[in-house]
């Protein structure tokens, strides 16, 4: 099973393609991607509880998608009336966790509202993916406290620090329940063998940045790695199937 643990649906300010829902499926299987776990580009950088709806609607009849709810801590009670909204049943909606990007909303994760977020998360039993870059704002280090506050709530590092993937190591060795997804412009083939030295192969994740990049980007640096085979199997797919709870979940399904 190889999981994408992060990706996103929708049109970018960026100069790139939008893909829909049928290219996207084209694509997974085209790299042998089995599930993919999306947020909303719109719900990021413009609206998040359209870009939710809209997400929504996208993922609902297909097996093979999963979201995150997008969340804004400019936007506190609305943010956690989102979270009621798609994770109280995550069954139906097909959500399964929350989405926070501290730089495009101008708030880094240590702020107080972050910090209700992680505790409503905590509620749901929803992991967070939290961008992380080089800027004081989205820095890897602003996630330890909500980390430290919420050991119960699992956190994952989006990027693992960028080019300060050192500092998401460094927070990762601090607390047990943060997590270091990998992808990323940084293609350091140092850091991916350096975070399985350092927390284990059973703490990194898979994720392409999707559609943001090509898929295909992520795959081919992760071929000059040099995993091993059963480091493979837990960082492309087996990690994201138990943090998420995804095989529970679709035995749920099949059985209602």
């Amino acid at each position: 099973m190889v999981v994408d643990a992060h990706a996103h649906y929708g049109e970018w300010y960026f100069p790139v393609k939008s893909r829909g829902a049928e290219e996207i499926r084209i694509s997974m299987r085209s790299l042998g991607i089995d599930r993919t776990l999306f947020s909303s580009s719109s719900a990021i950088v413009y609206d998040f509880r359209e870009g939710n709806k809209e997400l929504a609607e996208v993922i609902a009849p297909v097996a093979e998608f999963y979201g995150y709810v997008s969340v804004n801590a400019n936007y506190l009670s609305e943010s956690l009336k989102e979270m009621e909204t798609y994770l109280a049943r995550k069954d139906e909606s097909r959500f399964v966790g929350v989405k926070v990007h501290p730089s495009l909303a101008g708030r880094g994760f240590d702020c107080d509202e972050c910090l209700r977020i992680s505790e409503a998360a905590a509620k749901y039993d929803a992991p967070i993916l939290i961008h992380t870059f080089g800027s004081p704002i989205e820095s890897p280090r602003n996630v330890l406290k909500a980390a430290e506050q919420f050991p119960q709530t699992k956190f994952i590092l989006a990027h693992m620090g960028g080019y300060s993937w050192e500092d998401g190591i460094a927070v990762a060795l601090q607390r047990k329940n943060t997590y270091l997804e990998i992808c990323g412009t940084c293609t350091d083939t140092r850091k991916l063998r350096a975070a399985i030295q350092a927390v284990g192969p059973e703490r990194v994740l898979f994720g392409t940045d999707a559609t943001l990049f090509a898929p295909e980007y992520v795959f081919g640096s992760i071929s000059d790695m040099g995993l091993t085979e059963a480091e493979r199997s837990l960082v492309m797919g087996e990690n994201a199937e138990r943090i998420f709870g995804l095989n529970a979940r679709e035995r749920r399904q099949r059985h209602t």
